[in-house]
């Protein structure tokens, strides 16, 4: 195969790959506006496939339930800080460096279908699995992260990465379960993503501090 040969070929299979980025999105998109509309448990996947253009069987393709469709805003916004982790400078400390990736681009749009989510899932065990799910897979992804970012080889300092990652994804996590609460008590609030940024920049201060209590 030559060169120009394995251009066209690559270039075949990255629009393949757009393709079916696009049709996920779809399907997430069509399964969240009926959970909107209707609420969970109150429409179908042959509902969510004629929503979406799609066929029953193309929808089990891309996800197990409905509730793993409308779970793919939390899956998209832990993808997107997870990359984003990666192009922040080597030398910067790892928590002002998770910091940045998680807060530092998030808008009010996205803040406001992850609050959603969270109230969804409160009314929702399959929907709340999902998002553990979604949030220990997403851990695990960090810890590989964290040992290349810190030059580990594979098993070296295991408990010390598992920790690591886990105690950070727990403070995402608090930080987003808190804002949620506070704009469900302050619903004309204005800015969700402020707010969601000030509690993670809390909540990674108090992990900078061993977690000790100031007055």
């Amino acid at each position: 195969m030559n060169s120009e040969e394995l251009s066209v070929g690559e270039e075949a299979l990255s629009r393949r790959l757009r393709q079916k980025a696009a049709t996920r999105r779809g399907i997430g998109q069509a399964a969240l506006t009926l959970a909107r509309t209707r609420g969970l448990g109150k429409f179908t996947v042959d509902e969510v496939a004629e929503k979406a253009d799609i066929s029953r069987r193309t929808f089990f393709n891309y996800f197990a339930s409905i509730e793993a469709a409308v779970n793919l805003p939390v899956e998209q916004f832990l993808d997107n800080a997870l990359e984003k982790l990666t192009e922040e400078p080597a030398e910067k400390p790892i928590l002002d460096a998770v910091l940045a990736a998680v807060a530092g681009n998030l808008d009010q749009d996205i803040m406001n279908v992850l609050i959603e989510l969270c109230l969804m899932s409160d009314g929702s065990p399959e929907l709340q699995r999902y998002e553990l799910q979604t949030w220990s897979f997403a851990q695990l992804r960090l810890e590989e992260g964290l040992r290349q970012r810190l030059g580990l080889p594979t098993g070296a300092k295991k408990l010390f990465i598992s920790c690591l990652a886990g105690v950070l994804m727990s403070c995402g996590r608090e930080a987003l379960n808190e804002t949620t609460r506070i704009i469900q008590a302050n619903p004309s609030l204005p800015e969700s993503t402020t707010t969601f940024q000030e509690l993670l920049l809390e909540s990674i201060t108090m992990l900078r501090s061993g977690f000790s209590l100031t007055d």
